[in-house]
């Protein structure tokens, strides 16, 4: 697959999640970290973190058979990593509600989530991923299923 259609395709696996504002900032964004993964793309997935005004795009995890690419969304610079999959050591889960209140005095009760790896490279490094709406249990699988819990068992 070339990078372009990667790039649909992960446009489109987002838009499931959260609306992404715009497909040229997406590639711009992608398009080196894609360039530099030498396997396809095999799942991706936004981490998304709750703003003033709701749920927001905070970063987009590329995966393939080898390697997780976190792709940083931030508006003044483009950042990214890259680290073997088979670095994953641990994974801790934490999941809760919380809401916030809408102008119109509604309030919206989303549900969030934070999965933290931690990786066998120097120190405590780790990577956090971040969920913040109204499906988190379709979310979870989907991460659970392109960072599987038996990477633990071929790192032990």
């Amino acid at each position: 697959m070339t990078i372009k259609a990667n790039i649909m395709s992960i446009w489109n696996e987002l838009n499931i999640y959260i609306e992404v504002a715009s497909l040229t900032e997406l590639e711009n964004r992608l398009i080196n970290p894609l360039s530099m993964l030498d396997e396809a793309v095999e799942y991706a997935f936004p981490s998304i973190v709750l703003g003033p005004n709701g749920p927001l795009l905070n970063s987009i995890f590329i995966l393939t058979t080898s390697y997780l690419s976190e792709v940083r969304m931030h508006a003044d610079k483009h950042e990214f990593d890259i680290l073997h999959l088979k670095s994953v050591t641990d994974y801790k889960f934490e999941f809760w509600e919380q809401s916030i209140s809408g102008d119109d005095e509604s309030t919206i009760a989303f549900q969030m989530a934070t999965i933290t790896l931690m990786h066998n490279v120097s120190g405590n490094f780790g990577t956090q991923i971040y969920y913040a709406g109204l499906n988190r249990s379709e979310w979870v699988n989907l991460v659970l299923k392109a960072i599987p819990l038996r990477l633990l068992l071929v790192n032990t």
